[in-house]
């Protein structure tokens, strides 16, 4: 089962139309694919890192990146925590630290609100910014986003402010921007070079989202 094509007429990328990949090889849709995402994502995004005030976007951003990459690179036909996860703890995995003790938030599961314990960096990037920004239009209170760390995307640190105390992520989301592009160019390398199983899992998203086949 596949998504229903729609309109062959919208645009995939800048002066290409759906219908106009049809019947392509395989190195013209990666051609392709590289330009949409590139163009619409990466060289938008580098517009928006001369001022902090983009921050938030600039995670924004990167979390749809995060959830498109995994969802290709797995061959998902759709996005979830444990794809986005995954992709966190195997292609961010310098960052993926456990937190001990874990960090304790509430979430919405089943209609219910549940309690929720955070026990490593893929965990609360997942919760509290992939779907604090997709849910609530905002970071949840465990993570921060800032440009004060300038070697690393994501970090650790306890904070304390009167009597309380705790433990936050730490995003630089110019620097994630850097990582996640130098994941997505390896990635196209390894797409061009025949890598199977990225080659069957690309081939498997893309037909299930438009409906071709290459």
């Amino acid at each position: 089962m596949n998504r229903s094509i729609g309109n062959p007429n919208r645009i995939f990328t800048d002066g290409v139309k759906l219908y106009e990949l049809d019947g392509q090889s395989i190195d013209k849709i990666i051609d392709c694919f590289e330009d949409r995402i590139t163009n619409w994502y990466f060289r938008f995004a580098r517009k928006l890192t001369k001022s902090t005030q983009s921050n938030f976007m600039l995670v924004a951003t990167c979390c749809i990146l995060i959830d498109l990459f995994s969802q290709y690179i797995y061959g998902d036909n759709f996005s979830s925590a444990r794809c986005f996860k995954r992709f966190v703890r195997e292609y961010l995995k310098r960052y993926n630290r456990g937190i001990k003790p874990p960090i304790k938030t509430l979430v919405h599961r089943d209609g219910e609100v549940k309690e929720e314990k955070i026990i490593d960096v893929a965990e609360g990037l997942y919760a509290g910014f992939r779907c604090g920004v997709v849910h609530s239009a905002r970071i949840l209170e465990f993570g921060r986003i800032n440009r004060e760390n300038s070697k690393n995307a994501i970090i650790l640190r306890k904070w304390r402010y009167a009597e309380q105390n705790g433990i936050e992520i730490q995003i630089n989301p110019v620097i994630l921007l850097d990582d996640l592009e130098r994941i997505f160019k390896n990635y196209l390398k390894k797409l061009r070079k025949g890598d199977v199983k990225l080659v069957d899992n690309f081939k498997k998203k893309f037909k299930f989202e438009y409906g071709i086949s290459f």
